[in-house]
């Protein structure tokens, strides 16, 4: 009989498994759920664990003996090993880690209270937040943690999502793309300068137009106006099937913005995270079944079938 040897609980493999574990649920989530968020708070917490135990075990240790005790490989005495709070782990990890600096830190920091929020209070820190302001920071971080452990982001997030980050990442160290704000104030100054009547008519108008076209809807950061953001895809989509309909799902990088009141236009990611704009959103795509799989009853021709056109429900 072959005997299978585990990983320690607290060794980096084990550690590292458990955050590609949370991971792959994180992508399993809609971009804009609260849920995506929630999740990439544990995997983020998982791997700075295995990053502090790839150079000991003993660091992620809570103080008492007891429990280094158990992280050089013995039973702990209780049964009820501990390791230090995450905040203590950020702590050591701005020491043992060359390269985490307190930029890093202190996003961890941040993104790991809004889980804790979430479980041990009635707030709902995930819920509306916008990954423009967290998700590159998250890949940087998660980038800066898995070199530690000789890993590329495409061993926990996959290829697809490795491109992905790449994007957000260079977007975030890219200056030039801060002078969008400027281009934002301008609009804002001609914005103001049309008289009520008119902005009320452009900003009804740009609701009108909002519904009918196909992307994301955000409000213009100039005018407020409804506007829609179009973007690519960013990873493999789903398929659900419910009754008659295919609905799928894919997850989109913001590539374009455009404002039909204001007339303002942003193109580029790295410009529109600049701007507020840049998060990752999920489109949704009805089809008809039938349509979808190409097939028809007996003795009926594919055109006597309602023809259901495909809907963008990406708008919110």
């Amino acid at each position: 009989m072959t005997v299978i040897k585990t990983p320690h609980d607290w060794s980096k493999d084990a550690l590292l498994n458990k955050s590609q574990r949370y991971a792959e649920k994180m992508l399993e989530q809609e971009r804009d759920s609260w849920l995506f968020g929630f999740w990439s708070a544990l995997t983020l917490e998982m791997l700075v664990k295995a990053a502090i135990s790839n150079v000991s075990p003993t660091l992620i240790a809570e103080k008492e003996w007891k429990n280094t005790y158990f992280a050089l490989g013995y039973k702990h005495p209780d049964g009820k090993p501990k390791t230090a709070s995450i905040t203590d782990l950020l702590n050591r990890a701005e020491v043992i880690l060359p390269g985490f600096n307190r930029d890093m830190q202190n996003f961890c920091t941040t993104h790991v209270e809004r889980r804790n929020a979430e479980i041990h209070s009635g707030a709902l820190p995930f819920e509306g937040l916008n990954s423009s302001n967290w998700l590159a920071e998250f890949y940087l971080t998660c980038e800066f943690l898995l070199k530690t452990l000789k890993k590329s982001p495409s061993f926990l997030f996959g290829k697809g999502e490795a491109k992905t980050a790449k994007v957000l990442i260079k977007a975030l160290k890219d200056d030039d793309a801060k002078v969008v704000q400027k281009k934002i104030s301008k609009h804002k100054k001609l914005w103001g300068s049309k008289t009520k009547t008119e902005r009320d008519q452009l900003t009804k108008q740009a609701s009108v137009n909002a519904s009918r076209d196909l992307g994301h809807r955000v409000k213009c950061p100039a005018c407020g106006s409804d506007a829609v953001v179009k973007g690519t895809p960013s990873g493999l989509p789903t398929m659900h099937t419910s009754e008659q309909i295919v609905v799928v799902k894919t997850p989109m990088l913001p590539s374009r913005f455009v404002c039909s009141a204001c007339r303002l236009k942003v193109f580029g990611y790295s410009k529109l995270n600049a701007c507020g704009l840049g998060g990752v959103y999920t489109s949704t795509i009805e089809h008809d079944a039938i349509d979808y799989y190409g097939v028809h009853e007996e003795g009926h021709p594919p055109n006597q079938f309602n023809d259901r056109s495909e809907r963008l429900n990406a708008c919110s």
